[in-house]
């Protein structure tokens, strides 16, 4: 149905999540304050000729000791700064996975998905055709209204309605006609159910954190709130698992031969190296996102947490290796073809955006964990 006419900080038990607006501002407000100040630290840095003072050393010292660690230690400003902003990085990864669902209500409309469910031979079509737009784009308006009231509850029922059109629409849409599909069609088939089932992981992974942004001790939903806090990790990593494993699946069927006979079909420059680095950056950043809930919490790389980094870093690779595929192949091809090739690419290229969404709600999760 999706595929048919286009288609933190965080504190258990509480949020200290901004709006989405004003994290905007701050970030734009930060980011100039950050390069006025740039000159002055390379300036005290230089003056100041002693770099050994550390973290350490300025524990309980006053406001003038955090300026000279801040001129010092530009790393450790610019990680706290980071720390701070992941729940702004989630609100914006938020928005942007629910592209391809505001598209698909924008075109269709409510008519538009009656047609859909008429046309899959649904009973009740008028019926059910309402309630696909309703899940489909409330569900998706709901996402949105929360992250910008910072609303978890009202982000975490709009996701669940769109899981559940998701479901249905790869189904019906894909699932159903594969099983009879041959050639490029199977193909496509393939690729959207395998696009629908990353989409799906990233807003089980978006549910899962927006669990721990609720508080137990709220009057109605404490005690339900309670009984899932204890359950949003093991979401979030259901979440993951369905989010990367498209890519594990490619990586794993078409191995480092298949990205270089990928690469050589697009023109790209040294084939062999090209296919051998989307290769790794498919399956290892796959790999790395997959794995790093499962590493030893007390594990370190330097003085960051191995988890979050590992977790950063494997999200990192997959928004690399996805603009590169996205522009190379759905972009492009869609510039030139016509028809309903051309809305096969358009889809493709809003799903890949979507989910470069969900990469982006990894990466804000993990941020105050570094």
């Amino acid at each position: 149905m999706l595929d048919e006419p286009l288609v933190h900080q965080e504190e258990q038990g509480g949020s200290t999540r901004l709006p989405l607006a004003s994290a905007l501002a701050r970030v734009a407000a930060l980011t100039a304050a950050a390069l006025g100040a740039a000159s002055a630290i390379s300036a005290v840095a230089a003056a100041s000729g002693d770099g050994a003072a550390g973290p350490a050393a300025l524990r309980g010292a006053g406001p003038s000791a955090a300026i000279g660690l801040a001129a010092k230690d530009p790393l450790s400003t610019y990680v706290a700064w980071w720390r701070q902003h992941g729940a702004g990085v989630v609100d914006v990864g938020g928005t942007v996975l629910m592209l391809v669902f505001l598209m698909s209500g924008l075109e269709n409309g409510i008519f538009g998905f009656i047609g859909i469910a008429r046309a899959m031979q649904y009973p009740m079509p008028a019926f059910v055709g309402c309630m696909g737009a309703l899940f489909n784009t409330g569900g998706a308006v709901m996402v949105l209204v929360g992250l910008f009231i910072s609303d978890a509850l009202l982000v975490i029922a709009g996701a669940k309605m769109v899981v559940i059109f998701l479901i249905f629409a790869s189904y019906s849409g894909h699932y159903k006609p594969l099983s009879s599909a041959e050639g490029q069609e199977k193909v496509k088939h393939q690729q959207s159910l395998a696009n629908n089932v990353s989409l799906g992981g990233c807003l089980v992974m978006l549910i899962g954190h927006e669990i721990t942004q609720l508080s137990p001790s709220a009057p109605l939903t404490g005690p339900v709130v309670a009984f899932y806090l204890p359950l949003a990790p093991g979401i979030s990593t259901v979440g993951r698992f369905l989010m990367v494993f498209p890519f594990v699946s490619a990586g794993a069927k078409l191995g480092v031969s298949g990205f270089t006979g990928v690469a050589r079909h697009f023109g790209f420059p040294l084939p062999a190296i090209s296919g051998l680095l989307a290769f790794l950056f498919s399956l290892l950043g796959s790999s790395l996102v997959m794995l790093s809930p499962f590493l030893p919490s007390r594990w370190a790389i330097g003085p960051f947490n191995a988890q979050a980094v590992t977790s950063i870093a494997g999200a990192k690779m997959l928004i690399i290796f996805l603009i590169i595929a996205s522009y190379s192949g759905h972009f492009r091809p869609m510039v030139t073809s016509e028809g309903l090739e051309q809305r096969h690419h358009m889809l493709s290229l809003a799903k890949n955006v979507s989910i470069i969404g969900g990469m982006l709600i990894i990466i804000g999760v993990d941020l105050p964990r570094l």
